[in-house]
């Protein structure tokens, strides 16, 4: 008690507060005391002051800088505020992740039910279209929307790291587009073909109803170019690598439901007036035997007319490749095409008539021949082949023959190929007059037979996309858009990098029906230079059964030499403005003829293929830097083809 009191009141030090730094600070009373006078009491005459000592706060110093020491509930408060961030960025990024599931899993079914609906429209099963249409909007909205959120926006806005959110975003905006948009019109636009008014009782088709399904599929045809626009502006993805998958298979998606509502569109703008909306018209119809090669796919093994009058076709003749015979004057189509086929005459006669691969030159030579043949000027020319004629016989059925024979989808494309040679070995005029029923009965039946307005389409459909139909207008406001299109079958005006070989016989004979061919493109990538070496390879094979052909099948244009040896004309289209420089044949330097047609080189060298031993062609070219993906079309012709592309387009 004593240290106590002398601690307050005997010592003039300042008292420690080491212990007082860890508690509160306790009132300190002192005494005031009056100075003593004489004859006055010195007790106190005032009740004692408490004064309360504050506390120095502490202070950290930095070099010249100070920082006050935060107190402990100040820490306390720091301490839950940084709880509180933690958890709610734990819950952003749960948040998050599952919306990139969502929007991950929406994408997903978009794709699913845009794929549905497409291959059901094509089919006519409008039921199934309709749902898958209907779901792939509900799930593209949902995306859109998830997508669209703050909770998505937010980062995407951050440099660098929302970067992908921002793909992702435009890509969901993109989808969105065609589930939401396109597929519905185009769904509207083809069902009218399911419209009970849409075949006429005479089947013919309803003009009217066709014309009022073009607004839909203009539409549909505009919304799928602009996200396809947006769609190409999207790159893949840096650290949401599982979604590079769905960007990749979406951007081709888009691109191919751009391309078949383009073909949707461009059917309702060209075919009211194709089918006689404003007068008869009359269509050249060729067929063409690929058992011998030409440009376009085949011989012209016979011709016929096709009359068209407010939806209404039919066949009105049909006849043997002897309705163009004649001798006619060449038909100018340009120094560059002349350059190249006038010594085959190309022009003048219908034996070479369609060396060239575009179609148009082909189509305009055999509009000239019919005319000079018969005085009759056609409003176009089409063209088919065994295979189309399979596909048609898929959807009609097995036809009779005038001679009691059955043809049907299984059998046309081995009867008129192979099988007609050795039935008819030595008589030429029976042979052409049967192969003329065939094209006859089925060109009726698919005029006349086919309920299936959806099986038709579809036949006509895929027998386009494997260039098995070709058509041409000589009105130029309808050629312009069949152009533009696979039933064009044209050679593009343009510089994508582009390698097109076809095969023309060379040796009269029938052995194409056995050759078979791989095509390979591969290249540099794309140069500072602004120019590129490229490499085209085309491999032949003859697979022709010796010693089992009809001597009219092997052929007997040239004597000496092994009749089972075919040989080809063969032709190569490389990219507009490349240069060839060396063509070889089985590793030798070739000779060849260089020329050019539509701004693209053009070589004709001459091949000999024997049996069983294949012949390589190689192409050496250096071509411009060219945007687009690289094109390889595929002549039509029996055996399939296969084909590799290893060259990456420019920027």
């Amino acid at each position: 008690m004593g240290r106590h009191t002398a601690r307050h009141s005997g010592s003039n030090r300042p008292p420690s507060n080491r212990r007082r730094r860890r508690r509160e600070p306790t009132p300190v009373v002192e005494h005031v005391t009056a100075p003593e006078v004489s004859g006055v009491s010195s007790e106190p005459t005032e009740a004692p002051v408490a004064r309360t000592r504050k506390r120095k706060r502490r202070t950290v110093k930095i070099g010249p800088l100070k920082f006050n020491v935060p107190t402990a509930s100040q820490r306390e408060l720091v301490r839950w505020g940084l709880y509180g961030v933690g958890i709610f960025a734990v819950l952003f990024v749960v948040t998050f992740g599952l919306m990139v599931w969502r929007v991950y899993y929406d994408m997903t079914s978009v794709r699913n039910n845009i794929r549905t609906a497409e291959a059901a429209m094509l089919a006519g099963d409008m039921s199934t279209a309709n749902e898958a249409t209907t779901n792939g909007a509900d799930a593209a909205s949902e995306a859109r929307k998830l997508a669209n959120s703050f909770v998505w926006v937010a980062p995407a806005n951050l440099p660098v790291v929302g970067t992908p959110l921002q793909t992702v975003r435009h890509l969901v905006n993109s989808v969105a587009i065609v589930a939401e948009k396109v597929v519905p019109k185009a769904f509207t636009a083809v069902s009218s073909m399911s419209r009970p008014d849409f075949r006429r009782s005479d089947g013919g088709v309803n003009l009217a109803v066709l014309e009022a399904a073009a607004p839909d599929a203009i539409e549909a045809a505009d919304q799928a170019n602009a996200a396809r626009w947006e769609t190409s502006k999207i790159s893949r993805v840096e650290w949401l690598p599982f979604f590079n998958d769905t960007i990749d298979k979406a951007k081709s998606d888009i691109i191919q439901m751009t391309t078949m509502v383009e073909h949707l569109r461009k059917a309702a703008q060209v075919l009211p007036t194709v089918l006689g909306r404003d007068g008869p018209r009359t269509y050249l119809l060729i067929y063409q035997t690929n058992a011998e090669a030409r440009g376009t796919g085949g011989f012209v093994g016979g011709a016929g007319l096709l009359r068209a009058e407010n939806g209404s076709v039919h066949v009105d003749h049909f006849g043997t490749n002897v309705s163009l015979r004649g001798d006619f004057p060449p038909l100018d189509l340009g120094p560059d095409f002349m350059g190249l086929y006038s010594q085959f005459g190309a022009t003048g006669n219908w034996y070479n008539s369609n060396m060239s691969p575009h179609f148009p030159d082909a189509a305009r030579t055999w509009q000239y021949l019919w005319e000079m043949k018969t005085g009759m000027r056609v409003d176009g020319v089409i063209a088919v082949d065994p295979f189309a004629l399979s596909r048609i016989l898929a959807v009609t059925g097995p036809l009779p023959l005038p001679d009691g024979g059955i043809i049907n989808a299984a059998n046309v494309v081995p009867v008129t190929e192979k099988t007609s040679y050795e039935r008819f070995a030595d008589d030429q005029e029976g042979r052409k007059a049967f192969l003329t029923s065939i094209a006859e009965v089925a060109a009726e039946a698919v005029t006349t037979k086919t309920n299936s307005t959806f099986g038709a389409v579809r036949a006509l459909s895929m027998s386009i996309g494997e260039a098995r139909v070709s058509a041409w207008s000589s009105h130029p406001e309808e050629q312009t858009i069949i152009a533009t299109t696979p039933i064009g079958h044209t050679v593009p005006y343009d510089r994508t990098p582009y390698a097109s070989v076809v095969v023309n016989n060379g040796g009269g004979n029938k052995l194409d029906y056995y050759l078979s061919r791989s095509i390979s493109y591969t290249g540099e990538t794309c140069q500072k230079s602004g120019e590129r070496t490229t490499t085209v390879t085309m491999r032949l094979t003859n697979n022709v059964p010796v010693g089992q052909l009809p001597s009219y099948a092997i052929g007997t244009v040239f004597g000496g030499r092994d009749p089972y040896v075919n040989r080809s004309i063969v032709t190569f289209y490389g990219t507009a403005f490349a240069q060839v420089k060396s063509v070889k044949v089985n590793g030798v330097d070739a000779q060849y003829q260089l020329g050019s047609e539509l701004g693209h080189p053009v070589v004709l060298s001459t091949v000999d293929t024997a049996p069983g031993i294949p012949s390589e062609i190689v192409y050496e070219l250096v071509e411009p830097n060219s945007q687009g993906a690289p094109r390889v079309p595929i002549q039509p012709l029996v055996q399939p083809v296969q084909t590799t592309i290893s060259l990456k387009a420019c920027n």
